[in-house]
C-alpha cells in the first residue's frame, strides 16, 4: 500500500500575497507537526516543507506542469494524496485528491475576472470539483455556490474557513503605529480599503460614495486604498480624475502584512463593499483590530462577519455613503468588542486541523492500483 504522504500544490506562492496565497502559506505552516508527511511543490522556506519543485513557474508553464507532467510524477507511487489548493485539478487526474475552492466567481461573474482566468476556470472548475474525492470550501456561501454548479452531494464538501493572524488581534505598539503613519504619510482620519484593485472590489462606487460625503468631512479626511493593481482597474483612476479628488484619495499600492495591523488600527472605518467575496479576509482582519467595518450584502461577507459589520447594497452609491457615515459617527464600543470576540473563532490552526481530517478520510478510503 502507498505511504500516507501528501503532496500540496503551492506553486502560486509568488509575488505579493493576497487571500489565496495566505491560505496556502498558513496551511503549510500549521501542518509542520502533522503525523502525515507533507511535501509541497513550492516551499515557503526551508523549515516548512520538502523542496520538490524549486522554482515557481510562469503561469503558462505552471499550467502545463499541473495539467500534464504532475499526473505522471504522482503515479510513481510516492504519494497517497494530492491537494490542489487553488481551484483546479489536472484534467486527466487519476489519483486521490482534495480540492480547495475559494469562490465561484469565474462561473457566476466571469466579467469581473481576467479574461484568461474566466476562460480557464470556466472550462476546468466544474470538472475539478466533480473529479476530486473531497472539496474544501472556504465558507458556507462557497459550499452552496459549488452545489449550484456541480453535481456532488453536500457531504463531499467541507467548510474550512480562513484564519486571522494573531498580529491583528493585539494593538500594535505605539512605535509601530507611528512608523506606519510616517511611512505612508497617513492623515489623521481616513476610510480604508485593503485588497487588489480589480472589478469585484467595487472601488469606483466606493470612491463616488466618498465624494458624496466630502461636504460632511474634515478637509484632511481621505480615502486610503492599499492594494496592488490587479486587472480591469482603469475605471478606478478615471473615476478619481472625473470627480477631481486626486488630493483626497490615496493609493498606497501593495502593503506588506507586517504594516497592515497598524494601518487597520488607525483607520476610522474599513470599507469593503465588494460585489462578491468567497470569504473576505480583510474584513475580519479589520474587525479583529477593533475598526468599524462596512461590507456589501453579497457573497460570503455577511456570513463571515456575523452581523457585526454594516451591510449595504454594493450597487447603490447613496447607500454606501450613508453606511460609511453611520459607521463613522454611530459606532458603539461594545459592538466593536463583540466583533473582536466573534473573530476569535477564525484560527489558521483550525483550518489546518480540519484539512488534515479530510486528508485522513480520503487516504483511509482510497483504493490504490
Amino acid at each position: 500500500m502507498r505511504a500516507k504522504k501528501v503532496l500540496i500544490n503551492a506553486m502560486h506562492l509568488r509575488g505579493n500575497f493576497s487571500g489565496v496565497h495566505r491560505y496556502t502559506e498558513h496551511l503549510l505552516r500549521h501542518m509542520e507537526n502533522s503525523d502525515l508527511q507533507i511535501d509541497s511543490l513550492q516551499p515557503i522556506d526551508r523549515t516548512t516543507t520538502s523542496n520538490l519543485f524549486p522554482k515557481t513557474l510562469p503561469r503558462l508553464n505552471r499550467v502545463w506542469y499541473e495539467q500534464i507532467r504532475m499526473n505522471r510524477d504522482f503515479r510513481s507511487g510516492e504519494y497517497g494524496l494530492y491537494h490542489a489548493t487553488n481551484y483546479i485539478l489536472p484534467l486527466f487526474w487519476q489519483g486521490p485528491s482534495v480540492l480547495t475552492v475559494h469562490d465561484t466567481i469565474a462561473l457566476d461573474f466571469p466579467e469581473l475576472c481576467k479574461d484568461e482566468t474566466a476562460l480557464y476556470y470556466g472550462l476546468m472548475l466544474r470538472h475539478s470539483i466533480e473529479k476530486s474525492n473531497r472539496v474544501l470550501a472556504v465558507s458556507e456561501q462557497v459550499r452552496q455556490d459549488i452545489m449550484r454548479h456541480a453535481h456532488i452531494p453536500k457531504e463531499r464538501i467541507m467548510v474550512t474557513q480562513l484564519g486571522v493572524d494573531p498580529a491583528f488581534k493585539r494593538r500594535p505598539f505605539q512605535e509601530d503605529l507611528a512608523r506606519v503613519r510616517k511611512k505612508y504619510d497617513l492623515p489623521t482620519s481616513y476610510f480604508l480599503f485593503v485588497g487588489n484593485l480589480e472589478p469585484k472590489k467595487n472601488l469606483s462606487r466606493l470612491i463616488e460614495a466618498f465624494h458624496h460625503l466630502l461636504p460632511q468631512l474634515d478637509e484632511s479626511f481621505q480615502l486610503v486604498m492599499a492594494g496592488q493593481k490587479g486587472w480591469k482597474y482603469m475605471d478606478i483612476f478615471k473615476t478619481i480624475e472625473r470627480l477631481k479628488i486626486q488630493s483626497r484619495v490615496r493609493l498606497l499600492d501593495y502593503v506588506p502584512q507586517k504594516d497592515l495591523p497598524a494601518l487597520y488600527h488607525q483607520a476610522s472605518v474599513f470599507a469593503f463593499p465588494s460585489l462578491y467575496e468567497g470569504f473576505g479576509l480583510p474584513a475580519i482582519e479589520a474587525m479583529a483590530c477593533g475598526t468599524p467595518v462596512l461590507i456589501s450584502d453579497r457573497g460570503a461577507l455577511p456570513e463571515v462577519t456575523g452581523g457585526f459589520a454594516r451591510q449595504v447594497n454594493p450597487l447603490d452609491v447613496h447607500e454606501i455613503s450613508i453606511g460609511l457615515f453611520e459607521q463613522l459617527t454611530q459606532s458603539k464600543q461594545e459592538r466593536l468588542i463583540d466583533a473582536q470576540e466573534w473573530v476569535k473563532q477564525y484560527q489558521w490552526a483550525k483550518t489546518a486541523e480540519k484539512t488534515l481530517t479530510v486528508y485522513n478520510e480520503v487516504l483511509e478510503n482510497a483504493v490504490f492500483a
